[in-house]
């Protein structure tokens, strides 16, 4: 991809005379900002969340025949849920 030697001062010239240089990208949509959106998003994040440590935390409790009450399987399986999360990151990054 090259550039024009002249491109900048065609973009400078455009906001001084405050034309929007970035007319030509007319097909790009923005979305508005919804705080109600991102709110229900990171309730079902959440919600993802806490059944996963929940089904890790009591599948564990299980196959080891443990005591455990419900505070102590679900923190188990938040733990292992955090390092699956973190090993799927690395690996994600990685690649």
């Amino acid at each position: 991809m090259t550039v024009k030697d002249n491109s900048l001062g065609d973009r400078l010239n455009d906001f001084r005379n405050k034309q929007s240089p970035f007319e030509n990208n007319k097909n790009q949509i923005d979305l508005p900002y919804s705080p109600i959106k991102e709110f229900f998003d990171s309730i079902i994040i959440l919600i993802v969340m806490f059944i996963k440590s929940f089904t890790f935390g009591y599948s564990l409790k299980i196959i080891f025949s443990t005591d455990w009450n419900f505070l102590g399987y679900f923190c188990i399986g938040l733990g292992i849920n955090f390092i699956l999360q973190f090993i799927i990151s690395l690996i994600h990054n990685n690649s």
